[in-house]
């Protein structure tokens, strides 16, 4: 079977075109068919000239179509746009830019000789001699092009007649008489700690920029930071942020990170851990696990260690207007599956609906059908799938699906699910339309605002308690700091790094950036009881799974969501669903 929107091979029961990403339909024929219908008897032997000429038409088209979309995927292919990003970059003086993605260009094809030049033009440009002479060194390694050989011995020439050039001779200097005095250096040693470290400067990057909300928090921080730690010279560096990212992994591929780095859980942080870049945290972390629960470091750990820093975190929690319960009889939130199925029962015999979704936003779609998967699959199980560890096929997971669609079955939605919007199923719910809403925690304020009723909170019950516990979330610290595996002073810079992360997280509590990673302290009444009481169920959560929009590969993440669209209003079942993912995503 072939995918008529780019001609890309597909095997039979695919759903989506792994090439293009096109959703395939009925209308895909295979050359199969084809081929029976030409072998029936005809009335007219003019039309079956004209289906063999059609058939040998449809399969030029294919083979052409399977060529360029083979082309167009090729590292080749993604080594020349990058390529072609970075001399537009270059056109336009963002040399930056322009060197991110060249280093791009060279992580996919190491021996590109095309990148390479255009780092030497960028660096001879920049008059930066240094880069200059690093690159054509790098370059004639990896390319054995003799014209970097060429620009390298001239610049080494150059360099050599600069140093050998005449200058006023000086008089030596006198010698100083020879010190007996044993001088010691016990702060450049790298497990020095920061209490103990002398003057040492650590640089930051990050995407905070001066209009993001974080900002605040993080100016506060920094400034506690610095009264405390005078002896640390901090710099920090904010990045728009698509910008950012694209920096971020050229540093990573070119080994130039900065001591501490602003990013993303899940899959994003795992590539910079698998590259041998960020420093594990383990022994750091020890000093901190008091206040910091070691269960909020799930999203930022991988093999067994940790390695990010948490600040604020937000989670998927299950909300209830508790006053409609109360009128099907219950007075708290049910907290075992069939109790939720009597009361969802018992809300329809009140003519009210229990829950509220818009199914026509796949995110949103995502936080229910993960949700479900979590409490039916486990932990463990459903990060391992996120990060790419285990197989999709996963009869757990097909279960959850069966569950969800179960109770869309049981009319247990709002009716006008396929066609409301987010912001009208959060309205709806604010006006007391559903009995539960299973949506992110940063809607707590507005609940709290704008809510008439008792707004109830828990995490969802337990479907199979073989492979889940109870107090299981989907979110967590989806945003951490990290420290560079090269760091000079790496266990002071660790500390550093966690005492930094407590800071932003106390001060971004308090200007409503999420709720805290950390123990709260001080006074934080400013926040609201609704929002203590949700910082009071995570607090004592038992463990939480990066969404799938964080923890997932972004190419793999494409494929998920196109399958998660497919699921309400179901065009496919739970077992369709991870066959379909265990083909189409490696």
């Amino acid at each position: 079977m072939f995918c008529r929107n780019c001609g890309a091979k597909l095997d039979d029961g695919q759903l989506f075109c792994v090439a293009c990403g096109a959703k395939l339909d009925d209308s895909v024929q295979t050359i199969e068919s084809v081929l029976r219908e030409e072998s029936e008897p005809k009335k007219k032997h003019g039309k079956t000239v004209l289906l063999v000429l059609l058939l040998f038409v449809f399969i030029g088209i294919l083979v052409g179509g399977v060529f360029v979309a083979k082309k167009f995927y090729s590292p080749e292919a993604r080594t020349a746009r990058f390529i072609e990003a970075a001399e537009d970059s270059y056109s336009s003086k963002d040399y930056d830019e322009a060197i991110a993605n060249y280093r791009l260009a060279l992580a996919i094809t190491p021996d590109s000789v095309e990148a390479y030049k255009g780092l030497v033009k960028i660096y001879k440009k920049l008059d930066d001699t240094d880069s200059l002479l690093e690159v054509l060194e790098e370059a004639y390694k990896e390319t054995k092009d003799k014209w970097f050989k060429n620009e390298l011995e001239e610049l080494e020439e150059e360099l050599a007649a600069a140093e050998t050039a005449e200058v006023p001779a000086e008089p030596e200097p006198e010698p100083e008489p020879e010190s007996t005095e044993v001088v010691t250096a016990p702060n450049q040693a790298p497990d020095t700690t920061l209490a103990d470290v002398g003057e040492i400067t650590i640089d930051m990057w990050c995407p905070v920029v001066e209009s993001d909300s974080y900002r605040h928090a993080f100016e506060c921080a920094i400034d506690d930071m610095e009264e405390k730690y005078p002896n640390v010279y901090f710099n920090w560096e904010a990045f728009e942020n698509d910008s950012y990212k694209i920096k971020l992994k050229a540093a990573v591929a070119a080994g130039e990170l900065p001591d501490i780095i602003y990013t993303r859980s899940g899959s994003y942080l795992q590539d910079f851990v698998d590259a041998g870049a960020i420093y594990c945290l383990d022994e750091v972390y020890d000093e901190y696990s008091d206040e910091l629960p070691e269960v909020m470091l799930d999203g930022s750990s991988y093999y067994g260690h940790h390695y990010g820093v948490p600040m604020n975190m937000s989670v998927v929690l299950l909300y209830a207007n508790m006053d409609l319960l109360e009128e099907a009889g219950y007075d708290e939130i049910p907290d075992t599956y069939n109790d939720l199925i009597q009361c969802c029962e018992a809300l329809k015999k009140k003519k009210i609906t229990p829950f509220g979704i818009p199914a026509n936003e796949v995110w949103c779609v995502s936080e229910y059908v993960e949700t479900f998967m979590l409490q039916n699959a486990g932990k463990e199980e459903l990060f391992d799938l996120f990060l790419g560890n285990e197989t999709w096929n996963n009869d757990s997971v097909a279960q959850a699906i069966y569950i969800f669609q179960d109770m869309i079955d049981e009319g247990y939605f709002n009716s006008d699910a396929l066609s409301a919007t987010y912001d009208e199923v959060l309205r709806d719910f604010e006006d007391g339309e559903y009995a539960f809403l299973i949506t992110g925690s940063w809607n707590t304020r507005n609940f709290e605002d704008y809510c008439d009723f008792t707004v109830g909170m828990s995490s969802f019950p337990v479907l199979n308690s073989e492979n889940a516990d109870a107090g299981l979330f989907i979110g967590g610290t989806t945003e951490v700091l990290a420290v560079a595996a090269d760091t000079a002073f790496p266990v002071a810079t660790a500390q550093y790094c966690f005492e930094l992360g407590r800071l932003i997280c106390h001060y971004g509590y308090l200007d409503w950036c999420g709720l805290p990673a950390w123990e709260t302290y001080g006074d934080t009444s400013s926040v609201g009881e609704l929002t203590e009481e949700a910082t009071d169920l995570v607090m004592d959560a038992g463990g939480f799974v990066p969404y799938g929009d964080v923890a997932m590969d972004e190419d793999d993440l494409e494929v998920y969501h196109g399958y998660m669209s497919l699921i309400y209003d179901g065009e496919i079942d739970g077992q369709e669903f991870i066959e379909g993912l265990e083909s189409d995503i490696r």
